[in-house]
């Protein structure tokens, strides 16, 4: 049979009893186009939609409404195929994003919602597999990127949040907090190789209190600010002359304080761009001082300053 609607819609198909039953096409005002099946007037079995915007789904409708597996194409770009229930997708289904990104795991109610993996597009290859919420990683996460570095930890709204290690690709492992998707409060920091940062973090870097350890034994205990030493610290030396420096850090270095080399003698004053005395006093092991400038850490005296 074949039926015209007030609202410019057209039935064409099968009829029982007035009701649409069996197979039929239905073509709304607006273009979208739906041929399946009928029970009772209402779409039930298998169907296929083409909609008026270009996207197509194709699956099985429960008394009229979509439900069971399905297929929708997205014009442009993007197909989903998986569980549908109550007209969205429902269960276990596969999502890939116009982009190339593609997430196999748990929907509700038509958003990524539970035990999801996502491999993403864009040639990097990158993958996050954990837990999601309204379409965004939320709970516990694994991700890998292109280069091989793996992070593990909490996600909060699509961004790590919480706890988290990272380890990277080049060998170096990161263990420590994230508010808002960057490092920040305590974690540790170990450098392939050699070398341990432990202490505060502020907006992805050292910053506040902390305690490095070079891969050459020396050790900083101290202030920290946007990555480097910066303020107030003590470094014991695992090498050369000097035992310990107490003093004040710009930039990574010292610039004055008070030396305290291994043989026992004592500097206090200002330190030049290596960290060695630049002016100030030098009590020796013996008691005996000088008061003044110095070249390379050494004392700058003056010609006959022994009287001779």
């Amino acid at each position: 049979g074949r039926k015209l609607f007030a609202a410019g819609d057209a039935y064409v198909g099968a009829y029982v009893h007035g009701e649409k039953h069996g197979a039929g096409r239905y073509v709304s005002s607006d273009g979208t186009v739906f041929e399946g099946s009928y029970v009772k007037d209402r779409r039930h079995g298998p169907g296929v939609v083409r909609y008026a915007n270009g996207n197509v789904f194709e699956g099985s409708y429960v008394d009229g409404v979509i439900e069971g597996h399905g297929t929708k194409r997205v014009y442009g770009g993007g197909v989903y195929v998986g569980a549908w229930k109550h007209g969205k997708p429902d269960g276990r289904g596969t999502d890939t994003s116009k982009t190339g990104d593609v997430y196999v795991g748990d929907f509700r109610a038509g958003k990524k919602s539970g035990k999801g993996v996502v491999t993403y597009g864009s040639g990097d290859a990158a993958t996050l597999d954990g837990d999601f919420v309204d379409d965004r990683p939320h709970g516990a996460g694994r991700y890998v990127s292109s280069d091989g570095t793996v992070f593990e930890g909490s996600y909060v709204k699509d961004r790590r949040h919480g706890p988290g290690v990272v380890r990277y690709a080049n060998g170096n492992v990161f263990e420590g907090s994230y508010v808002d998707g960057v490092i920040e409060g305590h974690g540790t920091k170990r450098v392939y190789g050699g070398g341990v940062y432990v202490g505060a973090w502020k907006h992805g870097k050292p910053d506040g209190r902390g305690t490095d350890t070079s891969k050459t034994g020396d050790v900083y205990v101290g202030d920290f600010r946007a990555g480097k030493k910066s303020g107030k610290g003590v470094v014991t030396y695992g090498s050369g002359d000097a035992a310990t420096l107490d003093g004040d850090f710009v930039d990574d270095r010292p610039v004055k304080g008070t030396l305290t080399y291994a043989d026992g003698a004592v500097f206090v004053g200002d330190l030049d761009e290596e960290g060695l005395p630049k002016h100030g006093v030098l009590t020796g092991a013996d008691g005996a001082t000088y008061d003044g400038r110095f070249r390379k850490g050494r004392p700058l005296l003056r010609k006959g300053a022994d009287g001779k």
